[in-house]
């Protein structure tokens, strides 16, 4: 989803009557390392990294990005996998739209987290019936640090092998299709992650 907000923001220019395509699309990735620049001790030729970038450029073949911002995968994790999303609890939910149906299922004091792009508008009012916390977090100010960025992925993965976190891909494209990808998710077509599988990688 950040993909298509960002296309539709910055990727065009109006120049006339000529749109010109300024940016090569996507976030986030998974891949293998296949070089790293000198001196660099904390990643080797051959890893399976995940990234996510304020830039774009996750969709090209190669992306050259900085070292600090590269995350291993480890075996435990399926390297297919890049996008996660968290369960509900009475306590905490998360959530990428807010309503007043999701307000309901808190309890006292309860929080919830909004991810997505878009929340349904709720009043404060609606806020102060039971104390709740709102908020709405973004991944890159808790992850500034390289010291953030490993200790967030590191709980993630941990999460995912002890099967706290569930992680659900229902749709798989080829590169060549993303335009189709993108098309099926504004359509609503799709439900939980979708990935980009490049040709000959197996999934």
């Amino acid at each position: 989803m950040a993909d298509i907000v960002f296309c539709r923001a910055c990727g065009w220019l109006n120049r006339g009557h000529t749109f010109i395509y300024l940016l090569c699309e996507g976030m986030e990735a998974v891949g293998v390392v296949i070089a790293v620049g000198p001196g660099l001790t904390d990643l080797q030729v051959g890893d399976i990294v995940a990234y996510a970038l304020r830039t774009m450029g996750s969709y090209a073949e190669e992306h050259i990005l900085p070292a600090d911002r590269a995350v291993p995968v480890p075996s435990s994790i399926d390297p297919s996998i890049n996008q996660l999303r968290s369960k509900q609890t009475i306590e905490q939910i998360f959530n990428s739209r807010m309503g007043q149906g999701s307000l309901a299922c808190l309890k006292d004091r309860g929080h919830m987290v909004i991810f997505g792009q878009a929340p349904d508008p709720v009043p404060i009012s609606a806020l102060a019936v039971k104390s709740l916390y709102l908020t709405r977090p973004s991944l890159f100010q808790y992850t500034a640090k390289r010291e953030e960025l490993l200790e967030t992925a590191e709980e993630a993965f941990a999460n995912i092998a002890n099967g706290v976190l569930r992680v659900r891909v229902n749709h798989k494209y080829p590169p060549s299709q993303a335009a189709q990808a993108h098309f099926d998710l504004e359509s609503r077509k799709t439900t939980s992650s979708i990935l980009l599988i490049p040709d000959g990688v197996e999934s």
